[in-house]
């Protein structure tokens, strides 16, 4: 199926979100790598989850915990037995059940 033709607007407004949906997920990032939020707080909003935390990759949200590399981030991700290129939200049954046992998250 080709991909639909964009007028400008469109796609400007397209850039925009992207750009917006970039900046949040940074901010997690940080806030995480500061240590002002856990991983289990993010879960625990179910509109920040839906909204940004499912769309990034789970490699970028473990190595973004305090003293967390992308090493230990690797190796708690192979523990798990969860691909790095794996998103949150595309994890399947059993590798949220690890994820969330791991970090101590409540299941739905």
């Amino acid at each position: 199926m080709p991909l639909p033709i964009l007028t400008k607007e469109s796609r400007k407004k397209g850039l925009e979100r992207a750009l917006l949906a970039r900046k949040k997920r940074a901010n997690i990032k940080n806030l995480l790598k500061k240590g002002e939020i856990d991983i289990a707080t993010l879960f625990e909003d179910k509109d920040l989850f839906n909204d940004c935390i499912s769309k990034m990759k789970v490699i970028n949200l473990v190595s973004s915990q305090p003293g967390k590399g992308r090493v230990s981030a690797e190796k708690i991700l192979r523990e798990l037995k969860i691909s790095s290129s794996k998103r949150v939200g595309g994890l399947g049954k059993n590798q949220k059940k690890s994820f969330y046992k791991y970090f101590q998250i409540q299941m739905d």
